[in-house]
């Protein structure tokens, strides 16, 4: 029978005399059985891993907890991690001040070690007592018992009780530090700053009682060339300086028009190639306004997994959803593929940006608050407010909620399993929420990791 682990306890310090660091952590959870009654008074079997940097990290120990642990009349199971049987690592050698860790459980309700259920997270304080243990390997400590005690022979501060000390300079006032006269080299204090004049290649120096040039030609190659006015078309009016790049990227100057699927049309909108809207089936294509304009056609039936709005529907608006209307049938449309698979959530600059809502309809206002805080750059809201797709150009990062909705029809949508992705809700200045796609399993995740994006639309 499956059972659903449910951790109640986290991690705590076992204790041991002589104030000796502990190599072992208690650990408690309760399990339940689907109908959420206790299992009671049953030996299960349990495998730990303690994983480094992120939750597919490497794991740098894990054991079987041998002999196995039996719950509680009140389903609870107890058991102390380093105590188990080692498979990979020892618990003694973790660097706990070297990273982040993670803790896997699996567990076997039935005692064996076929494990079927998997649960991962962070264990979100260090374990200080084992983390103090490296004070126990100072070496080089100084032997402080020869050191002078006598304080009556000490420096008393003054330059005349130095041995060998330097003569003063005579100019100098004593111990003071400061030059009482000195002798004016070329007589003139009133020079000390001078006036540069560069005519043609002449460079002339004055202020110095007479007027020195020095002739530059010499220093010329004569292979510099000089813009004529026309050639500098491409400079601000006063010709002083370059204008700002218009995207923020000089990386993309020179591209091929990219569409989601065979059949698109891309038709130039006098400042861009872009892709006309989605056709209905059966549709006309009309030129209204300098537009190519799809008309008419049949509607195709709204549902998740149909192809529509530029991407593909992964989920319907319910009676109490943020936009729902009875009687018609509106949604969320991920983009066909992700934008990346390896972008960070911020420009490089971690700033609380505001953008802390989580539920369904506000991921798009997140991005506007991202985007409006981090300015231009490659980062995940960026890439997915400058999407142009399918004839839309209104895609943004999905809010928490709806990045769960994405996780959940992950399959027809074509995301990839073992990947994190991003969500436009942020934590803090320095984490926003992700999820693991392999799980279901949102976290606080730092913005400088680099995680896959999958932007998405409403309708």
């Amino acid at each position: 029978m499956k059972r659903i682990f449910i951790i109640v306890v986290g991690l705590m310090l076992t204790i041991s005399v002589f104030a000796q660091s502990p190599e072992k952590m208690s650990y408690q959870a309760v399990i339940r059985d689907l109908s959420n009654n206790l299992v009671t008074n049953h030996a299960v079997g349990i495998k730990i891993s303690i994983l480094q940097g992120s939750i597919y990290g490497t794991a740098v120990y894990e054991e079987i907890c041998y002999p196995n642990s039996s719950t509680n009349a009140n389903g609870l199971v107890t058991l102390e991690i380093g105590a188990g049987i080692p498979i990979t690592g020892a618990f003694a050698s973790i660097n706990w001040a070297n990273d982040i860790y993670f803790i896997k459980t699996e567990t076997d309700p039935t005692g064996g070690t076929n494990y079927t259920i998997t649960g991962v997270s962070q264990l979100l304080s260090v374990p200080y007592a084992l983390h103090a243990k490296t004070a126990e390997n100072v070496t080089n400590i100084p032997d402080l018992s020869n050191f002078d005690q006598d304080v009556t022979d000490d420096f008393d501060g003054q330059y005349s009780s130095l041995t060998d000390a330097p003569i003063n300079v005579s100019d100098f006032t004593n111990d003071a530090g400061y030059i009482t006269t000195f002798t004016e080299i070329d007589g003139d204090v009133t020079n000390e700053i001078q006036d540069l004049d560069l005519t043609g290649n002449i460079l002339t120096i004055t202020e110095n009682g007479s007027a020195t040039t020095v002739d530059l030609s010499v220093y010329l190659d004569n292979t510099d060339t000089q813009l004529t006015e026309t050639e500098v078309d491409v400079f601000a009016d006063n010709n002083g300086y370059l204008e700002t790049e218009v995207d923020g990227s000089v990386t993309n100057e020179i591209e091929l028009p990219t569409t989601a699927k065979a059949g698109d049309m891309c038709y130039w909108n006098g400042g861009w190639v872009v892709v006309a809207a989605t056709a209905n089936e059966g549709a006309t294509l009309q030129m209204i306004g300098g537009i190519p304009t799809w008309t008419g056609g049949t509607q195709p039936t709204l549902a998740v997994g149909v192809t529509y709005g530029g991407g593909i529907i992964f989920y319907i608006l319910q009676d109490g959803d943020l936009g729902y209307v009875a009687g018609e049938t509106h949604g969320l449309i991920a983009a066909p593929s992700d934008q990346s698979t390896n972008i960070q959530w911020d420009n490089g600059t971690h700033i609380t940006t505001g953008a802390t809502a989580i539920t369904l309809g506000t991921g798009n206002a997140n991005t506007n608050t991202i985007v409006a805080s981090q300015g231009a750059g490659s980062y995940a809201a960026q890439l997915c407010a400058d999407l142009s797709l399918g004839g839309f150009a209104d895609w943004y990062l999905p809010s928490k909620d709806e990045l769960q909705k994405l996780y959940i029809n992950k399959v027809i949508l074509g995301c990839s399993a073992s990947s994190v992705y991003w969500s436009s809700t942020e934590i803090n200045n320095v984490q926003a929420c992700e999820e693991a796609f392999e799980f279901g399993t949102q976290s606080n995740g730092f913005k400088s990791h680099n995680n896959n994006v999958r932007a998405v639309r409403t309708f």
